[in-house]
């Protein structure tokens, strides 16, 4: 199996890396070598590569900055999960894209269920769900349904 982790110069990413990497192929991108901004980037890098899974670990994380720049903050959380999405698609391959719990508002004084209704109340929280729902959305494309029904999963950590 072809595992092609991205972000992998975080604290997720790397931890994935280094144990993956002792029982499948891993390919890992950090910022640097992939940036999820530039969406010609993504396609030129990824599109030539066969893999089986591709783990986004990879965010605009700053929650502070993301209010300054929340432009970015969608191209990355949002947009660029989306074009993973559909590349994976393409290649019948596996996403797993981490999301966050700021996704919620934090009113909520039990544990947070995945079932529970999303309500972010900072760009970077909307940009993350946004990126939940293209993610989740780019699977369920009509001329995907049977190829790639379920492939696609989104975790918050």
């Amino acid at each position: 199996m072809r595992i092609v982790i991205l972000g992998a110069a975080g604290r997720l990413g790397a931890a994935l890396a280094r144990s993956y990497r002792e029982k499948f192929d891993v390919v890992d991108f950090n910022h640097a070598q992939l940036d999820l901004a530039n969406r010609d980037q993504i396609k030129t890098k990824l599109s030539p590569l066969s893999f089986d899974l591709l783990l986004n670990c990879a965010a605009f994380t700053n929650v502070d900055l993301c209010e300054s720049k929340r432009e970015e903050a969608f191209a990355i959380n949002a947009e660029a999960p989306k074009l993973l999405s559909e590349i994976c698609r393409n290649k019948k391959a596996k996403l797993i894209h981490f999301s966050t719990d700021y996704v919620f508002d934090g009113e909520k004084k039990t544990p947070y269920l995945e079932t529970d209704p999303a309500n972010p109340i900072s760009a970077y929280g909307e940009s993350k769900r946004a990126g939940e729902e293209k993610v989740l959305a780019a699977q369920d494309r009509p001329a995907s349904a049977k190829a790639t029904a379920g492939r696609h999963l989104t975790k918050r950590v």
